[in-house]
């Protein structure tokens, strides 16, 4: 009877986990993918637009959010308020000085 049992409970999970992941992946193409693309004018915001363009051209949706730049970026992403961001190289050391708690909570996702 107990073999009966693990053997029905090993075909639903089988049958059940991919069901799972197909429907989280069909959910999760649905989000918008939000970019930080820095201040109107600047450096990294018209490859904030070609990045938004391919992705686009893949078939996700995506936008560009405006920002002051590399600093609002990495506070946004590590709030998890973006999903990409363009940041200047050594910021993330300079943001260290100035507001250590928000990056020692986030720091595996930036």
């Amino acid at each position: 009877m107990n073999r009966k049992w693990i053997t029905l409970f090993l075909v639903v999970l089988l049958v059940c986990f991919p069901l799972y992941q197909l429907i989280t992946s069909l959910i999760g193409m649905n989000r918008t993918i939000i970019i930080a693309g820095g201040p109107r004018g600047g450096l990294y915001h018209p490859i904030a637009l070609s990045l938004k363009d391919a992705i686009i051209q893949a078939g996700r949706k995506a936008e560009v959010l405006s920002t002051d730049g590399t600093v609002e970026n990495l506070q946004k992403i590590a709030k998890g308020k973006v999903d990409f961001a363009f940041v200047q190289p050594g910021a993330y050391e300079g943001l260290v000085r100035f507001e250590p708690s928000l990056l020692q909570e986030r720091s595996k996702k930036i």
